[in-house]
């Protein structure tokens, strides 16, 4: 049994959340982990600190990062689910994936793979629709130039600015959070 319990919680009534393994729903968390935007070794670096994150929280499934690169955006790495989208509290952060992706979320992304707070900036690359965000991805989230930017959001943020709220310039020395959510 994972710190969750049985697992994250899977729905909701009267706007709490009640108790019981996610259903028909796809998990969805910002890291606890921050991480510089040029330490991941590209996109597949960057879902692999996602799967590491839900595996030491002990929530079963695929994860991938909400991130863009320069040659494929969020949008198309990343599963459109039919089901929501909870965080591991269990609070639902967006009904499916046409809800994620119309600018404002059900609940922000504000919760770390354990249910705890996140940090509260993450490295996206990304617009609330999920299309890349033009040339600020630090360099495919590979850079070691000082020079790179990549955008970031704000996890407590309901707005577009969960995912796009301003960019970051010095990818190598800033900290960040990442989104992960299951496939």
């Amino acid at each position: 049994m994972n710190s969750l319990g049985e697992g994250p919680l899977s729905n909701e009534v009267n706007g709490q959340p009640a108790f019981g393994p996610c259903v028909n729903c796809k998990y969805a968390f910002t890291t606890s982990q921050s991480y510089a935007g040029n330490g991941f070794g590209g996109l597949a670096g960057v879902d692999s600190k996602c799967q590491i994150a839900a595996n030491s929280a002990g929530i079963g499934g695929t994860y991938k990062a909400w991130i863009s690169g320069s040659s494929v955006s969020a949008s198309a790495r990343l599963a459109h689910s039919g089901e929501p989208y909870r965080r591991t509290d269990g609070f639902i952060v967006a009904n499916n994936w046409t809800d994620l992706t119309d600018g404002i979320l059900i609940r922000s992304m504000d919760r770390d793979e354990f249910a705890a707070p996140s940090p509260p900036y993450v490295w996206t690359g990304t617009r609330a629709d999920g299309s890349a965000d033009g040339f600020l991805h630090c360099d495919n989230w590979a850079t070691i130039s000082s020079l790179d930017a990549g955008t970031y959001g704000v996890a407590g943020s309901l707005s577009s600015y969960w995912t796009a709220f301003d960019y970051r310039d010095s990818c190598p020395s800033q900290y960040l959070g990442l989104y992960c959510f299951q496939q």
